[in-house]
């Protein structure tokens, strides 16, 4: 508990750093692991869990939907290609 401050400030670096690697930095994806440190006691209870739910599931279905809509036209094909 005394330490958090310099356990934030890992898991956004990290966060960040593990980003870059991957070419997909997204600065306020930083914050989702800021909030399971900061978080409430019922956000850390969820411990590994919380990167599934919410996080993992709302990148899933703004995934689906973008599938979806972007799709709807034949005139458009997303993505154009995949990994």
């Amino acid at each position: 508990e005394n330490e958090k401050w310099l356990a934030c400030g890992f898991s956004v670096a990290l966060a960040i750093n593990a980003m870059q690697l991957a070419k997909t930095v997204h600065p306020p994806a930083g914050a989702t692991s800021l909030i399971a440190i900061t978080g409430s006691a019922a956000v850390r209870n969820l411990g590994y869990w919380y990167v599934l739910m919410p996080a993992g599931s709302g990148a899933l279905l703004m995934l689906t939907w973008a599938l979806v809509v972007n799709n709807m036209s034949s005139a458009r094909s997303y993505p154009v290609w995949w990994i």
